[in-house]
């Protein structure tokens, strides 16, 4: 679909940060490989999000999906340790409230 080019979508909200990260042949990998891209992606988002102008009460979001399906997520507040999934089908829905409106409505 891409190649062997990993593709990022940023989200950017007043109290959070999503990042939606496409790896390539994401479904080969396996068990501690895909530990080490979430912490991988979760070091790399938390640099960014140092240099934003205000990091407090900020939540990262991480989303790792293969060519169809979510396979990883780490969420949590910055400066905190995040929650990680490592699973072969993580949800959609996991992400929606960093694009909801404020009536609730995904975006």
């Amino acid at each position: 679909m891409t190649g062997l080019d990993f593709l990022v979508y940023c989200q950017n909200n007043k109290d959070s940060i999503v990042f939606l990260i496409h790896v390539p042949e994401l479904e080969t990998y396996q068990g501690e490989v895909r530990d080490f891209l979430l912490q991988l992606a979760w070091f790399v988002a938390s640099e960014f999000v140092a240099e934003l102008a205000s990091t407090d009460e900020v939540e990262i979001a991480i989303g790792i999906r293969g060519q169809f399906l979510y396979g990883g997520s780490a969420i949590g507040m910055f400066g905190d340790e995040p929650i990680c999934t490592n699973e072969s089908k993580i949800a959609r829905s996991t992400f929606h409230k960093y694009f909801a409106a404020s009536n609730g409505e995904v975006e």
